[in-house]
């Protein structure tokens, strides 16, 4: 059975922002756009493609401050640089040894 794929040509236009899909230059343009954000983080942070961990070990009631204090500092970071964190993958993580 043979496959018959029709192109279509749309107007051509000038492209203001984005990363054409598949592109080899889009994921270095995203790790140059997030490589400052370990600078702004206190505890310990592992970033790879666009999965972002923050890990902070509490053994006083007080040291819950620091990984809140990072989750603003996130917020602050995320208004800078126009780029938002989704929600709904958004997860805390508390053991309690």
């Amino acid at each position: 059975m043979k496959s018959v794929v029709k192109f279509v040509r749309e107007s051509e236009g000038t492209v203001i922002n984005g990363v054409p899909r598949g592109s080899v230059l889009g994921p270095l343009l995203f790790i140059i756009h997030v490589n400052d954000l370990p600078s702004w983080i206190k505890n310990y942070m592992r970033i790879f493609a666009d999965d972002t961990k923050i890990c902070s070990i509490t053994s006083e009631l007080n040291d819950c401050a620091r990984p809140q204090a990072d989750l603003s500092l996130l917020h602050d970071w995320t208004h800078k640089w126009l780029l938002s964190f989704n929600p709904d993958k958004c997860k805390a993580i508390i053991a309690i040894l």
